[in-house]
């Protein structure tokens, strides 16, 4: 079991986004221009895709409840202490300063839906949307009153501060840095273990959890990672196992500690505490997968003892698994396809 966590940062992918902005017209009566920012993004999902994706609530986010008292436990929240200082363009010199607030109120498999605001000194209240990717790429759009709108990209550090670069766009375009540094961190009060509960999702893994003994230590203190399977992926099993299998199995799909799905792919295997080790990445279409093949389908869902990854099927430990036959190796290896060719012929393949 891993009791220490290492957090690595990930790198930056440098792309091209196209941002419309009204430029002031001259006495010559120039028209409208469009200029190419340049912006570091994740390759996972563009700025400008989550840019258009928030201008409206999703569906499936979570709203503000009528009384505002229960916001507090009902969702995960960061503070920070925002500071940014525009470094060149319009208004070249000028800080930007205050208190961000930010909800998560929507977490999907490659990111995790972001609003609230950044307060100002004089109490003004700046409206703030955006995302957290999977990767640990920030995306924030920040309204400041009046026709200005700061778009930014960062990262979230390995202490959960950010940092970035950004665009003020207003009478004029102006460049810069900021940071955010994490002041007051809110989880829900609840568990791992309640949150699956209350789902409605995860019947056939509560049953399993609860059959083996797990329920306990897993509303311990913590904290865990999970990776939970739903019914439907229970239910793509030819037999669920039963006993000690069913014990390891599960335990195959914990973790110790709180592992985002950043740190997850920065670490890439992670030690369960079956022991063996799940392997995250990647695949071609920039979806995270586990173990090569399974899919993950909500991510970095806080609990008061853990996080929650959802994922689409059950996770068998490597030594669970059936080594595979001599004709199925050679089959696998593109040498022996002349040994393979012979044995079809002299119809061994079945007596193999």
């Amino acid at each position: 079991m891993k009791t220490l966590i290492k957090r690595l940062t990930v790198p930056f992918l440098c792309l091209f986004v196209m941002n419309f902005f009204l430029a002031c017209q001259n006495d010559d009566g120039i028209e409208p221009q469009i200029e190419q920012i340049e912006f570091l993004e994740s390759k996972i999902i563009s700025f400008d895709e989550i840019e258009k994706m928030t201008q409206d609530i999703l569906e499936g986010e979570l709203a503000e409840p009528e009384d505002k008292s229960k916001s507090f436990f009902s969702r995960e929240r960061r503070v920070f202490d925002f500071s940014a200082i525009v470094n060149t363009g319009t208004g070249a010199g000028n800080q930007i300063e205050g208190e961000l607030r930010l909800n998560y109120t929507l977490y999907h498999a490659s990111f995790t839906i972001v609003r609230g605001y950044l307060e100002l000194p004089d109490g003004t209240k700046a409206r703030t949307r955006g995302a957290i990717i999977s990767d640990g790429i920030v995306y924030l759009i920040i309204n400041p009153p009046g026709r200005d709108i700061i778009f930014g990209i960062g990262r979230v550090k390995d202490n959960g501060d950010l940092e970035g670069r950004f665009t003020l766009f207003g009478s004029g375009i102006g460049r810069g840095e900021w940071t955010a540094e994490l002041t007051e961190t809110t989880f829900p009060n609840k568990t791992i273990v309640e949150l699956i509960v209350e789902d409605g999702r995860f019947t056939t893994l509560v049953g399993a959890l609860q059959a083996t003994d797990l329920v306990e230590p897993l509303s311990g203190e913590g904290p865990f990672t999970v990776f939970a399977p739903t019914d439907e992926a229970f239910g793509a099993l030819d037999e669920i196992p039963s006993g000690d299998t069913l014990k390891e199995i599960l335990l195959y799909h914990v973790a110790s500690g709180r592992l985002n799905t950043s740190e997850l792919l920065a670490q890439e295997l992670t030690t369960t505490l079956q022991g063996e080790d799940v392997k995250i990445s990647l695949n071609e279409n920039n979806e995270i997968i586990i173990n090569d093949k399974v899919k993950l389908l909500s991510a970095n869902i806080g609990g008061s003892n853990g996080v929650i990854q959802i994922i689409d099927a059950v996770l068998i430990p490597p030594s669970f698994q059936p080594l595979p036959s001599i004709v199925e190796i050679a089959v696998a290896t593109p040498e022996l396809s002349t040994l393979v060719e012979a044995l079809q012929a002299a119809d061994l393949v079945d007596a193999l």
